[in-house]
């Protein structure tokens, strides 16, 4: 039940993720538009796209790591069985999750961003 609920948490936040990534990429189909005139290629898109992306996840990863893990990990010590709550296996497995949830639910923004005809882009200004 715990693993349903894990795998349910885990969709909904790479649903949200590629909502707001979706969104954000719409509206700056005539910023790509414009890249792309003026030369950029569609790994170069799809990097900048990318890149903006992942800050939000990597940020709260990195906070979630030092004070999920390691400050709240002495409370949830007594209902850990077989694991410590600092267990590097547990912690880079579940990081490694989230990575790349991340990374797939912006890949498909990403990838509307990076083919953007720069024609159609700069004719809806």
């Amino acid at each position: 039940m715990l693993g349903l609920f894990a795998f349910v948490a885990i969709a909904l936040a790479a649903v949200g993720t590629y909502g707001v990534i979706a969104y954000n990429v719409r509206s700056r189909v005539p910023e790509f538009g414009l890249r792309r005139a003026l030369g950029a290629g569609t790994p170069d898109l799809l990097r900048l796209v990318l890149w903006d992306a992942m800050k939000a996840p990597l940020l709260g990863l990195v906070i979630g790591l030092l004070i999920g893990a390691f400050a709240a990990g002495r409370y949830l010590e007594t209902f850990l069985y077989g694991i410590t709550p600092r267990d590097p296996g547990v912690l880079f497995g579940t990081a490694a999750l989230l990575i790349v949830t991340a990374v797939l639910a912006c890949a498909l923004p990403g990838r509307l961003a990076a083919g953007v005809e720069p024609s159609q882009a700069l004719r809806q200004e």
